[in-house]
């Protein structure tokens, strides 16, 4: 099933999944690093990816 853009329902999902690994990723990162140093650019990134994750999850439950 494909939706808007061409995506199905599976690349949505292999989207979301990399998107998750990758945030949960940084989020070791910053816990490591907040003791050491304040990285806004890494807290960009997190912020970014998980906005995209909801953006994903929103098209995944409009297919449903």
């Amino acid at each position: 099933m494909a939706i808007e853009g061409g995506a199905t329902l599976s690349d949505l999902y292999n989207r979301s999944r990399r998107l998750l690994l990758n945030t949960r990723d940084d989020l070791e990162k910053l816990e490591r690093l907040f003791a050491i140093v304040d990285s806004p650019e890494l807290s960009v990134s997190v912020r970014r990816d998980i906005s995209q994750i909801q953006t994903l999850c929103s098209e995944i439950d409009g297919l449903w």
